[in-house]
This record gives C-alpha cells, structure tokens and sequence, in this order.
C-alpha cells in the first residue's frame, strides 16, 4: 500500500484440510509457533463443516485462520520489482545457478552462522554414502550443508521387486513414498521412504503413523 503496489491482495481468510492421514497434525508445529509468538488466528474445525466447505467427505481435518488472504503473484513480483529499482536496486535477470543448499530448519540468526553468509564462496564439504543419490546413469554427490529436510526410511531392500511393493503398500495407505537408490559395497540398494518435510517434528508425526496405521516401523533421516 505505502507504494502503490495493486496485486489484487485479498484478506478473505485461509483453510488447511488433510485428504489423507499423513496430512493429519502438519499444522500443529506451525500453530504451536504461532502461539508463543502470540500471533496464532488458526483453529480447528467441525469435521462436518469442514466437510461441507471442501465438499467433499475425504477430509480429516480441517483448520481456519481469518487474517489468510491471497495475492495475484505475477503483479506482486512486477510491483516489487518497480519498487526496487525505484529505490536504486539493479535486478539481474537470467542469471545462472551455481549451487543449492538446503536451509530450512534454522532460524536465519542460526542459519547466517551455518552457512558463513560473509564468504563470496562456499567450501564444499565431503558428501558422505548416506548422501548420495545413485542412478544408472550417474552418481550424484550431495553436499551437506547441516540444513536439511527429513524422510522416514521403511526399509533397504537390495531386490527393486521388494521395494516396490512396500511402496505401493504406503501409497495406498495415502503417504506419499518414494525409491531412491544407493551404490553400496559394489552392489544397489533400494531404499523406500515417506517425505520429504521440512522439520522433523513433522517427519516423527508420519512415522507414528505409519507404525500405527500400516503396521511399519521407520526411522526419521536428515535427506538428502
């Protein structure tokens, strides 16, 4: 507004629902935040209303905040951008990407520390097996950061066969579950996992619940 910037903004409120169980407590990590900030608008809702508002009855939870709102993103970043070089800031578009690092678990005090922020250039740590991603066409080293994500790991399998069929077990059960392969002593393992989340509080919950709802038990890994 102090700029004039028109992205179509609506404060028209917000709604969370979980299609599925895995989906079940995801926002109590960001709710509980909220709360001992003071700044939580979130709670929960009637099963059935919420089922009537998604209309539909696969619904397992349902939350809603009234300060939630939208913006059209296409006009938000054009009027940032305006703003920007308005206040003397030079954008420089197409530039390439030279590395990724994952940083999602710190806060940014913590998380300008990890990564050195003062450096113009990153020093490469040793990426480790457990880091890998190993395909038939290539290896891929990963470089760890110490931010990540998290995974529960099912199982390690060294038959593929094996490790599809615990998969399509946990997709059907309605988690999201992937293969991923992993050179060990010579040999490929198929290592099956749900995930990936951004915090681990989040990747713990997935893991009860799978041990509760499938009957499999797993182990929460920073990934990648």
């Amino acid at each position: 507004r102090d700029h004039g910037i028109d992205c179509d903004m609506r404060i028209d409120g917000a709604l969370y629902f979980a299609s599925n169980q895995a989906q079940v407590g995801r926002m109590e990590a960001v709710v509980g935040s909220l709360e001992r900030a003071s700044l939580n608008t979130w709670s929960e809702l009637p099963l059935d209303q919420a089922r009537r508002m998604a209309g539909t009855r696969g619904l397992f939870e349902g939350l809603h905040s009234p300060d939630g709102g939208s913006v059209q993103p296409a006009l938000l970043v054009r009027g940032l951008a305006r703003v920007a070089r308005s206040l003397g800031v030079t954008i420089h578009e197409h530039s390439p990407m030279e590395r990724l690092e994952r940083a999602m678990d710190l806060p940014p005090e913590d998380l300008a520390e990890s990564q050195d922020w003062s450096k113009d250039t990153a020093t490469p740590t040793e990426s480790t097996p457990e880091a890998d991603t190993v395909s038939p066409a290539a290896t891929v080293g990963v470089t760890r950061t110490g931010v990540t994500a998290w995974v529960v790991q099912l199982g390690s399998f060294s038959n593929e066969e094996n490790a599809v069929a615990l998969a399509t077990k946990i997709k059907k059960g309605g988690y999201t579950a992937f293969i991923e392969p992993l050179q060990d002593a010579g040999k490929v393992v198929y290592r099956v996992r749900v995930g990936p989340e951004l915090t681990k509080v989040t990747a713990d919950q997935i893991r009860d619940k799978l041990a509760q709802d499938i009957e499999v038990k797993g182990i929460v890994m920073r990934y990648p």
